[in-house]
C-alpha cells in the first residue's frame, strides 16, 4: 500500500470485521466481504485510563483452542 492511497477515519467510524479482518467505516455490512459481523474498534480500543481488563492467560486459552492438547514448557 502506498502512502498516498492510504485514508484515515475517526476510531469512532472504524469496524473490523470478524470474518475478512478488514477496517471500514461502516457500521452495517464490511464494505469487503458485505458480511454483518462487525466490531466497533473505539469499544476496544478507546478505553479511560484505569479500565480494568480481564487478564487472559494465553496457554490456558491456547490449550482450549488446540482441544486440551498440552503446551511444551
Amino acid at each position: 500500500m502506498t502512502f498516498n492511497s492510504m485514508q484515515h477515519m475517526p476510531l469512532t467510524c472504524a469496524y473490523l470485521c470478524a470474518d475478512c479482518l478488514c477496517v471500514g467505516n461502516c457500521a452495517s455490512y464490511c464494505p469487503a466481504c458485505a458480511s454483518g459481523a462487525l466490531i466497533g474498534l473505539a469499544s476496544v480500543l478507546n478505553r479511560e485510563e484505569g479500565a480494568e481488563i480481564a487478564q487472559v492467560s494465553f496457554a490456558g486459552t491456547a490449550a482450549r483452542l488446540v482441544g486440551g492438547v498440552p503446551l511444551a514448557a
